[in-house]
């Protein structure tokens, strides 16, 4: 990860002076962007330019793109991709006001993605350690955009713990942090398989080994640009694993699929996973030979029991990271405990909200920290879970 990472402690968006000098427009297309100017930026190279367009084209239902454009002067120094969408609140509330409100929708104006890892904003090198400045810009022109568009409340959704100068200037402008889902790291220091094995929990190792034996007839085939004939088939085990999750998660279409194949070229690598002629699960993950991320995961669940395709596929994805030189598998945001188990770390992700009402924006504020929204309760959750499997 790159842009808008660290800054002087020092510099903060009160000493600073010449953010009046910035100018933020928005646009509901990157292509307003041209690549050149973009490639100008220091920007995430798998979730970037190419990745965004592909979304973009992928027109996913109730996602309306827009990007918020930083220039001084006449020159871009920053582009920052956001979306427009009604959220549920029964994503954001616990107890009883999820149980009194849960149902309604309120729309809002968000920096980020719903289908990237983290909050991403593309940065001219010369201004990374004047994020401050940037930031007090942007959420100047967030403010009023949310006026425009009848947003309830705006937000930096997904902000990375490697990003402490954002978080920094966030909580200088009095936004509230909410507790997201945490990214999955599984750091691959080893030679070979048996490395990482070695590395692992007795019992973890002992049953990986035991799955990754049991016979079977799995054959997996790796794709890039176009999976036309098998679409409509990774469509539907992709709706069985979100209807097997029970969770609230981004609807995926074959639009999605194709652009991001199409768009990213050999940065997009599709796992088909076959039993005999049957598809009986598919990975899509996205790498450049330095790095490799795991977006979508989604299988046929008796299949997937029957053949251990979980585990056989993650050792199959973690041999072919050490043989590449990867030093990290970025793995998928679920199935925590079980990823502690393997190996993996967690990395904060957290939501910077605020209302576009000052005073509603405190009664927010409090009832965040009333509910505890604000509380990593997920990783202390899961490593327990980790040392009673154990």
């Amino acid at each position: 990860m790159t842009q808008l990472q660290s800054v002087p402690a020092h510099m903060s968006p009160a000493n600073l002076t010449d953010a009046a000098m910035l100018n933020v427009e928005v646009s509901h297309s990157i292509h307003r962007i041209s690549r050149t100017d973009w490639a100008q930026l220091q920007s995430d190279e798998l979730e970037g330019y190419d990745y965004y367009a592909a979304i973009e084209d992928a027109e996913l239902p109730g996602i309306e793109p827009r990007y918020f454009i930083i220039r001084h002067g006449q020159r871009l120094v920053a582009v920052a991709p956001a979306y427009r969408q009604r959220i549920k609140l029964n994503q954001v509330l616990e107890g009883l006001p999820r149980r009194l409100f849960g149902r309604c929708s309120v729309p809002m104006l968000a920096i980020g993605s719903p289908v990237t890892e983290v909050c991403s904003i593309a940065c001219a090198p010369d201004w990374l350690a004047r994020s401050p400045e940037l930031i007090n810009a942007l959420v100047a022109r967030l403010h009023r955009q949310s006026r425009l568009e009848g947003a309830w409340f705006y937000l930096f959704k997904d902000v990375a713990e490697e990003q402490p100068s954002v978080r920094h200037a966030l909580e200088h402008l009095r936004f509230h942090r909410i507790t997201g889902m945490p990214r999955t790291l599984l750091p691959l220091p080893y030679t070979d398989l048996d490395g990482y094995l070695a590395s692992l929990g007795r019992a973890t190792r002992k049953g990986l080994r035991r799955k990754r034996n049991t016979p079977s007839d799995l054959r997996i085939e790796a794709r890039q640009h176009q999976v036309e004939d098998v679409i409509e088939r990774m469509l539907e085990l992709y709706a069985d694993t979100v209807a097997r999750s029970g969770e609230e998660i981004e609807p995926l279409t074959a639009e999605y699929f194709r652009a991001v194949l199409s768009k990213l070229g050999e940065r997009a690598t599709c796992y088909l996973f076959w039993s005999g002629q049957t598809l009986i699960g598919f990975n899509l993950l996205l790498g450049n030979g330095t790095r490799q991320i795991d977006k979508v995961f989604a299988s046929d669940g008796r299949a997937a029991r029957e053949h251990n395709l979980y585990h056989r596929t993650w050792l199959a994805h973690v041999e072919r990271c050490i043989a590449a030189g990867i030093p990290a598998f970025e793995a998928s945001q679920a199935a925590y405990a079980e990823k502690l188990r393997l190996g993996c770390r967690l990395l904060g992700n957290d939501h910077y909200v605020h209302h576009r009402n000052a005073l509603l924006s405190r009664l927010l504020g409090w009832a965040v920290r009333k509910v505890g929204l604000n509380q990593p309760a997920l990783k202390t959750q899961d490593q327990k879970k980790e040392a009673e499997h154990e």
